[in-house]
């Protein structure tokens, strides 16, 4: 994907900073604001919240790094501390507040790569690294996509300009996961379609009939496309840049296995392995020979032990164990029903949306990491979980438009 490794160093590097900058803003706010304490979620989920916070931040103190460069990387890396930090944004989507300031960067973000979309393909075709954190910022395009109705003509034209974008980039990056997380919020705005906006009952159907056949056809061909069986060899180059981001299924058949061969003790499943927690990885000792890298790192973990997976679930698993994973399903599922039921108001529907996404995203990716497309989960999950979010009737409180 990048040219040689110290691009990809010097991207580790730009994701600190503003991993860092975002993280002191973040808590900062919640503290200033006691968002902690003062807050609309019920008794009963917030201690919930309060013992996932409390356990996740026990977590850090297990095995962490002992240098200062490998704990600076601790901290700041997305995968690690970070990694559980949004989790904080909870307490944000809970407050009416701030969606309006949430609504307005995603606009601006959908509008940025719209019109930036000639370079970032110039980037990508000649594969610099700064393509990919352009992108990242496509990930809270899926709260425009819900709410297709209530935008403007022109927002609507940047947004799926973008959104033909993120899904173009994903699948030239070899992302299948990414592919399909964007194509599902066209399903989830089909069926959002289908049971809340006003149409007729004909049209409803042959409409959603006719896109979530197109969709399943679309993400058949997605995950069990091969390149190489269609384009020919003298293209090979092109072939390399679809296939070098692993958009062949190498999950259950290296990953997983790996994963779960060395997860040997039910210590390891109940409780996790810390938030530097690592497994043994044949396949990464044999990636890690083939490309020249030096097996140690300043994190401290064990030469051929991999801290990351490509699966949600197991890697929440991983570093916050069972304890962590079930806090987290029974928060989101409470969220997910607590939107569609007892609320009125379209805009948390859309959030429930959001998070029954999630927990189909996770098999495939659905990281916890510090990224948009997790901050946006945590957000709707405060969004539904809240009394003053839910209670609020029109939309226009959420969007900042009379």
């Amino acid at each position: 994907m990048f040219k040689d490794l110290q691009e990809i160093s010097f991207l580790v590097r730009f994701d600190f900073v503003w991993v860092l900058l975002a993280e002191y803003y973040l808590i900062k706010e919640i503290f200033e604001k006691k968002l902690i304490k003062n807050n609309s979620i019920s008794l009963g989920a917030n201690i919930l919240l309060y013992v996932l916070l409390a356990w996740t931040f026990f977590n850090i103190f297990i095995q962490p790094p002992m240098n200062i460069n490998g704990f600076v990387r601790y901290l700041g890396g997305r995968y690690y501390v970070s990694a559980f930090v949004p989790l904080l944004f909870i307490y944000i989507g809970g407050k009416v507040e701030y969606w309006k300031q949430i609504w307005s960067y995603a606009l601006k973000f959908s509008r940025f790569i719209t019109l930036s979309s000639p370079l970032l393909l110039l980037l990508y075709f000649t594969e610099s690294f700064w393509w990919v954190r352009a992108v990242d910022l496509l990930f809270f395009s899926p709260l425009l996509i819900l709410n297709f109705e209530n935008l403007k003509r022109k927002e609507k034209r940047y947004l799926i300009a973008g959104y033909a974008l993120a899904i173009l980039f994903s699948f030239l990056g070899g992302s299948r996961g990414f592919t399909l997380h964007f194509l599902s919020f066209i399903v989830a705005q089909v069926f959002y379609f289908m049971f809340f906006v006003k149409r007729g009952k004909g049209i409803k159907i042959v409409a959603s009939g006719f896109f979530v056949i197109l969709l399943i056809i679309t993400a058949y061909f997605v995950y069990t496309f091969n390149v190489s069986e269609i384009v020919p060899s003298q293209f090979s180059q092109l072939v390399y840049k679809f296939q070098r981001g692993g958009f062949e299924n190498s999950r259950e058949g290296i990953v997983y296995p790996e994963f779960f061969a060395d997860m040997r003790t039910m210590e390891d499943w109940i409780y996790g392995r810390g938030l530097n927690g690592a497994y043994y990885s044949p396949g990464f000792v044999q990636y890690m020979k083939d490309s020249g890298l030096d097996p140690s790192n300043s994190l401290g973990v064990r030469p051929g032990y991999r801290p990351g997976l490509e699966c949600g679930y197991l890697q929440t698993i991983l570093k916050i164990g069972l304890i962590g994973l079930i806090l987290i399903l029974i928060l989101t599922f409470l969220g997910i029903y607590l939107g569609l039921f007892r609320s009125k108001n379209n805009f948390v529907k859309v959030g429930s949306f959001i998070l029954i996404e999630w927990l189909v995203f996770m098999y495939p990716a659905g990281l916890p990491e510090f990224s948009l497309s997790f901050i946006l989960f945590c957000l709707c999950l405060g969004l539904t979980l809240s009394k003053e979010t839910r209670a609020i009737l029109t939309i226009e409180a959420f969007i900042g438009r009379e």
